[in-house]
């Protein structure tokens, strides 16, 4: 029977036990189909995904997804947004596999208000990995490596991506959420790793730790022109971020670098 997925049903990803640690990319705010999106930029990205312990989390905004109703130039597209939904499945087709998890942002949930169309869902349905989508919120667990002891057991990794979050100078979403490692979101363009420790009561020991959770936002693939500039808005680093996660110990860190 067909079931939807819904944003609390956890997406489970299992990678091979012979890999010591996994290179995880968080990706988002491509535009795919404004004049501003930097193709050179994302083909130095697909490169990095060739490594065999490389995997990429995609939060949003892949495809521009200009609409008369929306404020973005529809005359300016290079692609109408249909034509931006097949070439974004024919640019993750070679890596489908590597995809854990993929969820829209406000470009394309332009559709979903204005027609009922949601092409992120469909980009993956075309890729096979509709279990590995979210419409709003994705809470993930991710298995790495080789636990040692008798049982073959893999170190598990909990996380949670969003396109949009809240937070303020004393408050960020992540804080919401228990037992995460790392917390992923995008569309500000505005690249951050921010970490938040927190305190961690382990009832089943009987004793309180500090936890470590890795809290990014990642970059955009976008050249500064046009929107920005007419806006007189400062330019956004082109940063993005990997998440390292240990296949022998448990133990998780966010890697910083530019294409």
């Amino acid at each position: 029977m067909f079931e939807v997925r819904q944003d609390f049903t956890l997406i489970q990803y299992n990678t091979p036990m012979e890999f010591d640690s996994i290179d995880i990319y968080c990706i988002a705010d491509l535009h795919i189909g404004s004049p501003a999106f930097n193709n050179t930029l994302w083909e130095r990205f697909k490169a990095l995904l060739k490594e065999p312990n490389a995997y990429v989390i995609y939060a949003g905004d892949l495809i521009d997804n200009a609409l008369k109703t929306s404020k973005s130039n529809v005359y300016g597209q290079t692609m109408s947004p249909h034509e931006q939904k097949r070439f974004l499945a024919n640019e993750l087709y070679d890596h489908r596999d590597k995809i854990v998890a993929i969820l829209p942002g406000n470009h394309e949930t332009r559709s979903s208000k204005d027609s009922d169309g949601f092409p992120i869902y469909d980009v993956a349905c075309k890729l096979d990995i509709e279990d590995r989508y979210r419409q709003n919120m994705g809470i993930l667990d991710i298995g790495v490596g080789k636990r040692t002891g008798k049982a073959i057991r893999q170190h598990h990794y909990f996380g949670c991506v969003m396109h949009k979050t809240n937070k303020t100078m004393r408050y960020h979403y992540a804080d919401t959420i228990d037992g995460i490692d790392f917390y992923i979101s995008a569309h500000t363009h505005s690249p951050a790793d921010m970490p938040r420790d927190k305190i961690y009561v382990d009832g089943n020991n009987k004793r309180a730790s500090i936890k470590p959770v890795e809290t990014i936002v990642t970059g955009s693939f976008m050249d500064y022109r046009d929107y920005p500039v007419e806006m007189a808005l400062r330019p956004s680093a082109q940063k993005f971020y990997k998440l390292v996660l240990n296949g022998k110990e448990k133990s998780i860190k966010t890697v910083g670098f530019r294409l």
